[in-house]
């Protein structure tokens, strides 16, 4: 009794442990996923920050390019002796600097064209055709900022559409020409189609979700790729954007303000002094895409494992309950014995009639090892002669009529002992010529001989023999299984080695099976595996082994077989 409290004590723990665990597997899974949560953004920020870094730098090398030709202009026309918009016209306006802008055109590919303006914003010159034209720059802001504002840096126009050729979107880069004395004589610009710069984010190869920004200082638009529905519009003035900016570029998450596609990550890349900004924004859908994916995987996994943990302690749980009614009762049992043990041992008449018909069979050993007692159902579990046990024989005596019976065939003198002998305590099992197994238990009494009792245990015997054979063979095929296979495979190397004999093991399965099952069913396919495994067991020796793996894998032991040598 107390090894069982110990036992359903020790089992209780084990519920209360596993709990703890399904608990802390919950909180792990829950801290993976977030982990990988975690782990997707920053490997999104950091795939921005490398392409924003390149990006930046060749539209930084874009934009110098061209503004060493616009600077190089408004130098060469500020050191002229030039105060009015004749001498200018008269000095740039000829067929060699049409020349010279054409080559710097040339060279430049990402220009649509070199232009030089006078104060009125007609053409003075251009790398384009030089037939004369009356097309006035007057309203571009470009040249209006400089008309108003003595501004000697280079100014970046909002996009739109060209008023020349097909009217793409364009932006100019534009530099102010002052004379010597601060006349404003002009503007210096160059134009820039943004189809340019779309061939080439289109050839950076980055991923789904991802968005390519230029975007001026003061928040307007210039290029947005592969939204160009959003050019010349403005970040929203509430947007992280403007801080980001100022602080030297960074990271943040937008709300969705690239056209309302949802949450992104964007990655602010200021150029040279801040005045353009490349921003690569990517949707945090799309960042988090395989996070998502991983994150159910792992929740599918941790609830499967959950409920089999739950159904199995719910099953631990009610047998705890069923063992405890137990032995409540065989407690009760127990102490019920226990209070009316003397006034049993006083009823002697009771206690034969007890024994007699009792179930199992029992037999008293005095000191002398004679048998003081044997009850009817020791007699008929032994098939002993009710006149020779009436006469209470040497237990001896007993043993040698049964030997002359054919029992303890093949027992040795020290198998026979525990027969024999008063031990404290023994127990065996033995199988009787009539097919019967019995449990025999002894247990030495404190004058001198012992108490005996005899136990059929057949139906036991038989349930685990069938119990060990569903345990080894394939309920399908009745082939013997996987676990069977290994343990007879065991076997079979241990005889091999021993007799320094050779084995073969085959391994095969059934081709296109799987379309057996998809086109017929699976009844179909079970009729098929059974019928192979029938085939193969007639086909093989009566030493071989046939065993089924799983599905429609089948493997062969076949012992004692000499290959020969291998000819090549």
């Amino acid at each position: 009794m107390p090894d069982a409290y110990r036992s359903i004590t020790r089992s209780r723990q084990l519920v209360k442990i596993s709990i703890v665990l399904i608990v802390a597997l919950i909180f792990g899974a829950l801290f993976a996923i977030w982990g990988l949560r975690q782990g997707a953004i920053t490997d999104t920020e950091g795939d921005n920050h490398r392409l924003g870094v390149v990006l930046a730098e060749q539209i930084t090398r874009t934009f110098q390019a061209v503004d060493f030709v616009l600077r190089d202009l408004s130098e060469k026309i500020a050191s002229a002796d030039i105060h009015d918009l004749p001498a200018l016209h008269a000095a740039f306006g000829d067929q060699a600097m049409h020349e010279a802008l054409a080559k710097r055109h040339d060279d430049l590919p990402q220009t649509g064209a070199f232009t030089i303006l006078d104060a009125e914003g007609r053409y003075v010159n251009k790398s384009r055709n030089l037939a004369a034209t009356d097309m006035s720059f007057a309203d571009r802001s470009f040249f209006r900022h400089f008309a108003s504002t003595p501004d000697t840096g280079l100014y970046i126009s909002e996009p739109f559409r060209s008023r020349v050729g097909a009217g793409v979107p364009t932006i100019y880069l534009a530099r102010r020409l002052t004379a010597r004395d601060g006349t404003f004589l002009g503007v210096v610009a160059a134009a820039i189609e943004l189809s340019y710069f779309e061939t080439f984010f289109a050839n950076t190869g980055f991923r789904d979700g991802t968005n390519i920004r230029i975007v001026r200082g003061d928040g307007v638009i210039l290029v947005h790729y592969p939204r160009a529905d959003l050019l010349a519009t403005r970040v929203p003035a509430d947007s992280p954007w403007y801080e980001t900016v100022r602080s030297g570029g960074g990271y943040y998450r937008s709300p969705g303000t690239l056209g309302n596609l949802g949450p992104y990550l964007v990655f602010v890349q200021p150029l040279g002094a801040g005045s353009v900004v490349v921003d690569v924004a990517r949707l945090e859908s799309a960042a988090l895409a395989r996070w998502w994916r991983q994150a159910i995987a792992i929740c599918g996994g941790v609830l499967a494992v959950t409920l089999s943990f739950a159904i199995l302690l719910l099953a631990l749980t009610r047998q705890i309950t069923i063992i405890e009614t137990a032995q409540r009762r065989i407690r009760d049992q127990v102490d019920s014995a226990r209070n009316n043990e003397a006034r049993l041992a006083e009823q002697s008449a009771l206690l034969e009639t007890t024994l007699e018909h009792m179930n199992q069979g029992l037999m008293m050993v005095d000191a002398a090892g004679m048998i003081a007692v044997c009850n009817r159902r020791a007699i008929e579990i032994l098939e002993l002669p009710a006149a020779m046990m009436a006469g209470h024989p040497p237990l001896a005596e007993v043993i040698a009529f049964q030997q002359q019976r054919g029992e303890f065939a093949g027992w040795t003198d020290n198998r026979l002992d525990p027969a024999l002998q008063f031990t404290n305590h023994s127990m065996y099992e033995r199988r009787r010529p009539n097919g019967t197994v019995i449990e025999v238990l002894s247990a030495a009494l404190p004058g001198g001989g012992m108490v005996r009792t005899y136990t059929d245990i057949s139906a036991r015997s038989a349930a685990e023999e069938m119990l060990g054979l569903a345990a080894s063979h394939d309920q399908l095929t009745g082939l013997i299984n996987r676990h069977g296979f290994l343990t007879r495979l065991d076997i079979a190397l241990t005889e091999a080695r021993r007799n320094n004999g050779e084995l073969a093991i085959l391994c095969l399965d059934l081709d296109r099976f799987k379309a057996v099952n998809d086109t017929l069913g699976h009844e179909a396919g079970d009729r098929l595996l059974v019928l192979a495994a029938q085939r193969m067991s007639g086909a093989v020796r009566s030493t071989d082994m046939v065993a089924r793996l799983g599905g429609d894998e089948f493997a062969i032991i076949s012992p004692h077989t000499n290959l020969g040598p291998v000819v090549n």
